[in-house]
């Protein structure tokens, strides 16, 4: 059979490009496909930046059998609309759906005007296969794990399928069966060259899964498992190949959940210096914890890691035990320190409007970040994604005001309001935050200045200064919090 994966053009429906990274999740499964004797291809239409008639063009060109379209909550309404152009130029052709978005929402996607034929939930490695075998006529749809389906007007959701339990079983990401090349991406974030990375970066899972609770989170509570050293950095060298001169590691936290996976970290990196593998770049996640040890972070500088990107997410220990994140302002302190004498550069992770978080929260981060100086700050406005403990909280107390998922990118809006602020004062203290940290003083002050001596910007002045007046209150509580 042919299958064609499809990486949706979102880009259609808000502004850029939303594809910085491969689509790692249909490369893996095009991987097994391929291992399988099955013929198999990745369109990336967002990073072609394809209109939907060009969409139409190459779907019916490519003729599969089998259509697969995946995404984020983001993404869910060109999951869609793909899933409709795909129907209407191939009616015969099989719609199958899957990532974070079809994972929560299987209902939205199999509604009765939906193209879609089936939802593939959570992990789909262990799934495809035998969704290759139901088509072909050899399984009952009812006996294939970790999907969903309409069966008679009603949505039939199937027992979940395992997670990969050997990481290592998995092929590594079919770069050749990718459009475009891999040289047409930047790295999982559009300013990765910026933090001393060189391009084109590639991006590796080591590990899946993560153990820990917060309520904001859609893949918490999953079993955390790890690949191999040797075989982690086989792939380093495989991505080399291609091209890539700097890795980025998509896991959610490579460092920082427990004693054990410092060990590992440090083989991985014992593996890279020996290789000779430490003249390029490396940038990790990682979980401000007791477990963070100097040695670890020292022997990663040593391997070539620059960057740790650290969810920190707020300076109030309150607001800390409220997400769930076990863990505590100490330690977010000590793990800068220790990051920044071990020569590793730190970005903090910050988030705004959880329930519970006041005005005063928000002074206690900034007050954080004025201490403990990371180099990067990146703040989001938390956003109650579906499967998230967030979203039923919310949901149940009628807090959810925006049910556009184009809506939530975690940068501009508040979709929610909690007891403590309206939607519109988290959107102003995140702005503040952001023109505070994110933007520093100097950018701030260049451009105002802007607004004054540039005449092509004087009909931003207004708006700017309404902009100032409006956060310089929260700025100046911030200085003054004891």
């Amino acid at each position: 059979m042919k299958i064609l994966f499809i990486n949706p053009p979102l880009h259609n429906f808000l502004n850029g490009c939303h594809s910085e990274t491969t689509p790692l999740g249909l490369m893996y499964l095009a991987a097994v496909l391929e291992k399988n004797n099955h013929q198999a291809k990745v369109l990336d239409a967002e990073r072609l930046l394809l209109n939907w008639d060009d969409l139409a063009n190459k779907i019916k060109t490519e003729n599969p059998d089998i259509i697969g379209i995946g995404g984020m909550t983001l993404g869910s309404p060109a999951i869609l609309k793909t899933a409709k152009i795909a129907k209407k130029i191939l009616p015969n052709a099989k719609i199958i759906v899957g990532g974070a978005g079809p994972t929560f929402e299987p209902e939205t996607m199999l509604n009765q005007e939906s193209a879609v034929d089936l939802v593939v939930r959570f992990e789909a490695e262990n799934t495809i296969l035998d969704i290759i075998k139901y088509y072909e006529g050899n399984k009952n749809l009812k006996d294939v794990a970790g999907i969903a389906y309409r069966e008679d007007g009603k949505v039939i959701i199937n027992p979940p399928a395992e997670y990969v339990k050997n990481l290592d079983s998995i092929p590594y990401p079919a770069y050749h069966l990718l459009e475009p090349n891999f040289l047409k991406y930047s790295g999982m974030h559009r300013g990765a060259a910026y933090y001393g990375l060189k391009m084109p970066n590639a991006v590796i899972m080591a590990s899946r899964g993560c153990p820990h609770r917060c309520i904001f989170c859609s893949n918490h509570k999953t079993p955390n498992r790890r690949r191999n050293p040797k075989k982690i950095v086989d792939e380093i060298e495989f991505c080399l190949k291609f091209g890539a001169k700097s890795i980025q590691f998509y896991d959610d936290e490579f460092i920082g959940t427990s004693p054990i996976q410092n060990v590992w970290v440090e083989q991985i990196c014992d593996e890279i210096i020996s290789r000779k593998l430490n003249n390029i770049s490396y940038l990790v996640q990682g979980r401000c914890s007791p477990y963070i040890k100097l040695e670890t972070l020292q022997k990663m500088k040593a391997a070539g890691f620059k960057w740790v990107w650290w969810g920190v997410e707020s300076g109030s220990q309150k607001m800390l035990d409220l997400m769930r994140k076990d863990t505590t302002v100490s330690d977010i302190k000590n793990t800068f320190k220790l990051a920044r004498d071990a020569g590793l550069k730190s970005l903090m992770f910050i988030i705004i409007g959880l329930p519970g978080e006041t005005k005063d929260d928000v002074y206690k981060t900034g007050k954080l970040i004025e201490e403990v100086k990371p180099d990067q700050v990146r703040f989001h406005i938390i956003t109650p994604f579906p499967g998230s403990d967030l979203w039923d909280i919310l949901r149940s107390k009628n807090q959810i005001e925006d049910y556009d998922f184009l809506h939530y990118d975690t940068r501009f809006r508040a979709v929610h309001h909690t007891d403590e602020l309206s939607a519109k004062e988290i959107e102003n203290l995140y702005k503040m935050m952001v023109l505070r940290y994110e933007s520093n003083k100097k950018n701030l002050v260049k451009v105002m200045l802007k607004s004054f001596y540039q005449p092509s910007e004087w009909k931003n002045l207004l708006p700017r200064l309404k902009k100032a007046w409006q956060i310089i209150p929260h700025w100046v509580k911030i200085k003054i919090k004891k």
